[in-house]
């Protein structure tokens, strides 16, 4: 039986005061949720679905989720966790690509008892008997990349994470993330399976932090864009005194939000950094890290190793970890090798400061201009620190005689600054081959629906 479903049924009857999931109207025990995935599994074996099947769901943040997946992986089906935001033509591409044999796709009003909204794909049917989940992340020519990960990697993944948190089963998690995403599976379905703390769900019109406040949320995870957006906009960020642990990820948390929001608030953001194919790599147990430009240290039984790269000394950062996953789908060979026998070779370069894990970029951002190599981060720095801009992304402009030059672009309101001030400022603290030529500048960056950087978006601008 898979881990974290041996678990949620284990936990047995709860309290009535601590049901499984709460929303302003209605309230889930989990025995409820347990009788809808008794009767959705019923079904969905009489249709097919069975152990390896890759079964596609798509649904918000809910109930029906939460009985989705309880239901297939009963069957021993994999679960491919798709984005509910995807058009339908997104939707037929990642289905064909990935081989899913069904697909189930809900809206927020779906609860046990509806008629089951399933469909066979035109998909090859691929079958995967020792994944869990199909993880999607983003790929080049804009195409997911698939990560196979086990049934025991997800559980090892969610016990760390809570040790590493001190999450406790009378926790009550705030539902603002997608469960889709690697992120969001891990802290809020798995907290549920694993310890039983209940869900909050906002209905999808309505201020997270108003429910939080009328239905007693403790832990908030959430995205560096929307402690961005809360600081921006000039919304109340009061925090309800319910609340004791913000968290964020997907993403850096830039110093500026992280200082910000605890001279709004009073309360620190604890930043988590992980990858899709390994869970959670490191947490910043002290509350003040993302401040300092460090990500915490190593979540309980993770191990860093760091490679040389010849990236100007720089280093990768290799994770060690039994939440490792199994693989890539499809098999990729520009992967090959980067998951093997417990390790995850990450994109991303760091250094340790005393046991804290500082990143210092990827290895494939690296922009080539004529010959030199220029480090995105290291001008990111720089344009960073001036006065006006409240965030940076560079990147290399292919131009059309196949050379590349530096392009900022740069988060600023009210025409706060231009190019030259741009350039000016990066004269005297950039070589001159790292002062971008070219410079736009932007109310907010391009953001995906995961809280990470469009690439794709901000070459096009």
């Amino acid at each position: 039986m898979d881990p974290l479903v041996k678990s949620f049924r284990d936990l047995g009857e709860e309290s009535p005061r601590s049901p499984a999931v709460l929303g302003r109207e209605r309230r889930w025990t989990r025995a409820e949720l347990w009788r809808g995935a008794d009767a959705v599994s019923g079904e969905l074996a009489g249709r097919g679905v069975g152990a390896g099947t890759i079964f596609a769901l798509v649904a918000p943040p809910g109930v029906g989720f939460l009985v989705a997946w309880l239901a297939l992986r009963s069957l021993g089906a994999c679960v491919l966790l798709v984005d509910h935001a995807l058009t339908e033509s997104e939707l037929e591409d990642v289905l064909e690509h990935m081989g899913a044999g069904f697909c189930w796709r809900s809206g927020d009003d779906w609860s046990p008892g509806r008629e089951i909204p399933l469909r066979r794909t035109p998909g090859r049917g691929d079958r995967l008997p020792r994944a869990a989940v199909i993880k999607l992340s983003s790929g080049s020519g804009g195409r997911p990349v698939g990560i196979a990960v086990g049934g025991e990697q997800l559980a090892v993944d969610g016990r760390k994470l809570a040790a590493s948190m001190g999450l406790r089963p009378d926790d009550r998690f705030l539902g603002v993330v997608p469960f889709s995403h690697s992120y969001g599976f891990s802290l809020l379905p798995t907290s549920l399976f694993a310890l039983g703390a209940p869900l909050v769900l906002p209905a999808p019109d309505e201020d997270p932090l108003d429910a939080a406040r009328e239905l007693g949320a403790t832990v908030l995870p959430s995205v560096p864009a929307w402690y961005r957006a809360r600081l921006r906009g000039g919304r109340d960020t009061a925090c309800p005194p319910s609340l004791r642990l913000f968290l964020s990820a997907g993403a850096p948390l830039p110093p500026s939000v992280a200082r910000g929001w605890r001279e709004r608030t009073g309360r620190p953001i604890h930043v988590l950094y992980g990858s899709s194919e390994c869970g959670g790599i490191t947490y910043d147990r002290l509350g003040d890290a993302a401040e300092r430009g460090v990500v915490g240290t190593p979540v309980d039984g993770v191990r860093l190793v760091l490679e040389p790269t010849g990236l100007d000394g720089r280093r990768r950062i290799v994770v060690h970890s039994a939440a490792v996953a199994l693989g890539y789908v499809p098999e990729d060979d520009a992967r090959a090798g980067r998951i093997r026998n417990g390790s995850f070779r990450t994109d991303d370069l760091g250094e340790l400061q005393g046991n804290e894990l500082r990143l210092l970029g990827r290895c494939n951002g690296w922009i080539n201009v004529n010959g030199k190599k220029v480090d995105p981060s290291e001008v990111e720095g720089v344009i960073g620190a001036l006065r006006g801009v409240e965030e940076v992304a560079v990147l290399g402009k292919p131009l059309a005689d196949g050379r590349e030059v530096v392009r900022a672009v740069v988060a600023a309101r009210d025409g706060a600054v231009g190019f030259r001030d741009v350039t000016t400022w990066c004269r005297g603290r950039l070589a001159p081959y790292k002062i971008p030529r070219s410079v736009v500048v932007v109310d907010e960056l391009p953001r995906t629906a995961r809280g990470k950087l469009d690439r794709r978006a901000l070459l096009g601008l």
